[in-house]
């Protein structure tokens, strides 16, 4: 890593070369959307990049893998970038094994995908452990330095290459070998600055530990001097280094990778003084086995970052405002697919963003990392950038970078303050009548003291010296009921911040509740009540009065009752205070504010035990309720069934038990009562009417509907039934007949039931079969059937002769036996019939033998 100077941004606050001098003027603090004046006061510059905050260092940056561009890489070890004068950007990066330069061409901006081109070794001139490069500018020129070689191969004899570019990176480079300058011993980093009118530079020596010190005069036309510095700060086999100036002196940081620690150099003002060095340790124990580091400065401060090579993660350290601090490291894991990650490059802006490339050894791969900005505020490339404004409050880094890509490359950096604008609201008091309101001046952001302007609606007011959180004084008294509206205008604080407000508030004087107590009575029995009468305020009401012993508290809705506790005498009550909802009380004044309750007794009542009634009972009169204790007044009956006299009507009331009550009301009006249960007896269930159709003769059973085992049963008629005082008795008739079921249950309560058993017909008569039959052909009697038997359904009808032969079969009851079988004559005798049927009757079976006459 060369320098934290040699960035596309940024934080250096010294320039690197003093013919360019980066400068700027700005505010110290504004207000938020306030515009920001910018004055450029940079000498010498020819490109300028603005950045108007920082980006958060805080967090894991954002990462991509790039891939292997063009497939060249192979062990990919240090890189360089810069513009040329086409505004394009580009890369050189160093393969160790092979000493292939790579170049990298990324077009317009940093951020796009670059394309490869593999430039060689110039005749072997690079050595096969191609290590550190840097690229500069002198006099029109571009010049690569590049350092390596360690006596472990063909081609590795350590040196120092000069790539001559001419004026174009886009040019073909020619190589010169300078050889071995300084002891380098597999140099593995180089950096290069001009300081007054000469180029300086330093290497790291892996082999022996030692740092070479070059001097290259004004330009790169004829190879350097070096001298070897030997080991300074304890470094074991330093594989990278950074450098930056820092409050005008020269620091170095370099990785051990051996040991997993860092070593400061410290230069003071000059690069040419001998470096005084300490070897600061592995802070926060994140690294294992550091490859690289870089250093960067902000306005807050030292910022760096280190790449582990076994690891494969990278390390924040920062330093605060001290460089020569111990640093408080993070580690941020492994960030964009890293794979021995051997270098890390220069940092670079592109608009409030902050990147850094990554070279992936193990893997040939590029890794850009990101740290974003603010997304809202947008970076400038004009040399004098146009008033930046702010929408939030906070401390920004305004950071300009100068030469983009030249080397005469520096920047400058500025802190400026943005304040909040001052946000606050008036608080308007609601107070009773008597009390005096207070108008509260609240913030909520701004910096005290803070002046407010409003108005009253009528007039307009200034307030001064407002801590933001206290009452303000009133422009006048505020001390009868009613409302003032106070509208909040504009809020300044001591910033010079300023806010313009509609926001509004009211100052409300509530007047008094106002009411009173009445009442004149009260009976010995009941709870005593008085009535309060609201004549203002906001309900609910709280009441509080006092019968001069004890104080009562009473929530109201507005105008009612206030029941107390019986009285054993007639008593005085006095109201005490009046409370509505906005919590305004009323102690004295009252409309009504004492009353007297005179104590009437109470009638004592008795109301005797009844007994239970059948649902069916006629109305009747009950008198059992009586006042028991002489006073003169009126009873009455109430409750279900009964009237105000005592007239009960069971049908009314309904079956089930009722409550009826016996109210007494004393000439002083006073009542008293007394209750007692009725119970209305159920009739006991039965079936509905009944009409059963069967054919006379035919025994069937009748139920009346009732099965309590308690119940009795009373049939009429009797005769006709096998019990007359069963609930499902077995009834014979030969003709219609009406049976009466009387039912009785346990509470002697009855229900009638009715059964009509309609017979219109005798099944035996109806139903015949004839006993013989003549098939004579005469017409009459000709053939065997019960086609008499109207409507039946046949199940079978057989005729058999004394052999048993089936002689005759059918199932309709319209067909009727001929006497013949397969169409012969059958002789004259008995023939067995068999009939199974079903008619209205029910089931019919008849058998028996027809003669058949001839």
């Amino acid at each position: 890593m060369r320098s934290a100077l040699f960035v596309l941004l940024l934080f250096i606050i010294n320039p690197l070369y003093p013919q360019v001098t980066a400068g700027f003027t700005t505010v110290e603090h504004a207000c938020v959307n306030t515009p920001v004046i910018i004055q450029n006061t940079t000498v010498g510059g020819a490109n300028y990049y603005w950045s108007f905050c920082a980006a958060d260092f805080n967090s894991t940056p954002e990462s991509i893998n790039l891939g292997n561009p063009g497939g060249l890489f192979s062990t990919p070890v240090f890189s360089c970038y810069a513009q040329d004068d086409n505004k394009n950007f580009y890369g050189l990066v160093c393969s160790y094994n092979s000493g292939h330069l790579i170049r990298l061409n990324f077009g317009n901006s940093l951020l796009n995908n670059p394309t490869a081109e593999d430039l060689g070794t110039f005749n072997d001139a690079l050595p096969n452990q191609c290590e550190g490069i840097q690229l500069l500018r002198v006099n029109g020129r571009w010049t690569a330095l590049i350092v390596g070689g360690g006596n472990q191969a063909v081609n590795s004899s350590p040196r120092i290459v000069k790539i001559d570019f001419g004026s174009s990176l886009t040019s073909t480079p020619a190589a010169t070998n300078w050889g071995n300058v300084g002891g380098l011993n597999l140099p593995h980093e180089l950096f290069v600055a001009k300081e007054g009118s000469n180029y300086y530079g330093f290497a790291i020596n892996v082999n022996d530990n030692t740092i070479t010190q070059l001097s290259f005069g004004p330009d790169f036309t004829n190879p350097p001097t070096g001298v070897n510095l030997g080991n300074i700060g304890n470094i074991n086999y330093p594989a990278g280094f950074t450098f930056v100036n820092y409050q005008q002196n020269w620091y170095a940081l370099i990785a051990n990778r051996v040991t997993n620690s860092l070593t400061r150099l410290s230069f003071g003002a000059s690069l040419q003084n001998t470096p005084v060095g300490v070897n600061i340790g592995n802070p926060g124990g994140m690294l294992s086995f550091p490859r690289d580091v870089s250093l960067f400065t902000t306005c807050d401060g030292v910022y760096g970052f280190v790449v582990n090579e076994t690891s494969n993660d990278l390390v924040k350290l920062n330093f605060g405002t001290d460089i020569t601090s111990a640093p408080a490291a993070t580690n941020l894991g492994n960030t964009g697919n890293l794979s021995f990650p051997h270098s890390i490059s220069d940092l670079f802006r592109v608009g409030n963003d902050i990147y850094a490339f990554i070279l992936n050894n193990s893997n040939n791969t590029l890794t850009r990392i990101r740290f974003a900005g603010c997304q809202d505020i947008p970076g400038s490339n004009v040399k004098d950038p146009s008033p930046v404004t702010y929408q939030r409050a906070g401390l920004y880094n305004i950071n300009l970078l100068v030469d983009l890509g030249l080397p005469t490359q520096t920047s400058f950096c500025r802190q400026v303050r943005i304040d909040p604008a001052p946000l606050g609201m008036f608080k308007g008091d609601t107070v009773c009548y008597g009390s005096s309101p207070v108008l509260l001046f609240a913030t909520t952001d701004g910096t005290a003291p803070f002046s407010v302007e409003y108005d009253d609606g009528s007039n307009s007011y200034t307030q001064n010296n407002l801590d933001g959180h206290s009452p303000m004084i009133l422009p006048h008294p505020l001390t009868t009921p009613g409302s003032t509206t106070f509208k909040l205008h504009t809020i300044t604080d001591v910033n010079g911040c300023k806010t313009t407000s509609n926001l509004s508030s009211k100052l409300v004087i509530n007047p008094l509740p106002q009411g009173g107590i009445s009442g004149s009575r009260a009976c010995s029995a009941d709870s005593a009540v008085l009535y309060f009468t609201a004549g203002s305020g906001i309900q609910p009401f709280q009441v509080q009065l006092s019968d001069g012993v004890s104080i009562y508290t009473k929530t109201l809705e507005g105008n009612g009752q206030i029941k107390l506790k019986p009285l054993s005498a007639s008593t005085d009550y006095s109201l005490l205070a009046i409370t509505d909802s906005t919590g305004c009380i009323r102690t004295s004044g009252f409309t009504s504010p004492a009353v007297n309750l005179h104590l009437y007794t109470s009638p004592t009542v008795e109301f005797s035990p009844l007994e239970g009634v059948c649902y069916n009972k006629h109305p009747f009169m009950i008198t059992a309720g009586q006042e028991i204790s002489g006073l003169a007044g009126t009873g009455l009956y109430s409750g279900a069934g009964i009237d105000a006299q005592g007239n009960f009507q069971p049908l009314r009331a309904g079956a089930g038990t009722h409550m009826l009550i016996y109210t007494y009301t004393t000439d002083d009006g006073c009542t008293g009562a007394d209750s007692t249960p009725m119970v209305v007896y159920s009739l006991p269930p039965v079936a509905p009417a009944q009409t059963i159709d069967v054919c006379g003769g035919t025994p069937i059973r009748i139920s009346a509907g009732s099965t309590g085992r308690r119940n009795s049963y009373s049939w009429t008629p009797a005769f006709l039934l096998s019990d007359a005082t069963s609930p499902d008795p077995v009834a014979t008739v030969d003709s219609t007949t009406m049976f009466i079921a009387q039912v009785t249950d346990s509470n002697g309560c009855s229900s009638l039931d009715t059964v009509v058993i309609n017979a219109p017909v005798n099944s035996k008569t109806v139903l015949a079969v004839p006993n013989s039959f003549t098939p004579n052909g005469d017409g009459h009697n000709d053939c065997f059937g019960i086609q008499r038997w109207g409507q039946v359904t046949v199940e079978e009808f057989s005729v058999f002769n004394r052999h048993g032969a089936r002689v005759f079969s059918t199932k309709n009851p319209s067909e009727c036996w001929n006497g013949t079988y397969n169409g012969e004559i059958q002789p004259t005798g008995g023939y067995v019939y068999v009939i199974r049927a079903r008619s209205f009757c029910g089931q019919v079976t008849r058998t028996g033998i027809v003669i058949l006459v001839r």
